[in-house]
């Protein structure tokens, strides 16, 4: 019998995988940039502020990709993981 859902599963999982591994690499990028700025301003300024745009408003086309794939990638999953226990819990073929 074919797994029915696995591949689902398998590709819901990647995009939240795929998405949060952005959000995250994103987020470093900002922070490692902050604290060069920082590293050179607080000499002169005897404060730490944060120059620029917050870490979720960096790119809100990229920000926008993110939610999408990782709500994509949960309902596959979740979509994957039905069509599997429908066709584990199914009564055998007679």
């Amino acid at each position: 019998m074919r797994e029915r859902g696995g591949w689902l599963m398998l590709l819901g999982g990647l995009l939240i995988a795929g998405g949060l591994g952005v959000a995250m690499a994103v987020l470093l990028v900002l922070l490692v940039m902050q604290l060069f700025v920082n590293i050179f301003t607080v000499p002169f300024t005897q404060e730490l502020r944060w120059y620029g745009p917050g870490p979720l408003d960096a790119d809100p086309g990229l920000r926008n990709g993110v939610l999408v794939a990782t709500t994509l990638g949960s309902l596959l999953l979740v979509l994957g993981a039905v069509r599997r226990y429908a066709a584990e819990s199914a009564p055998p073929p007679a």
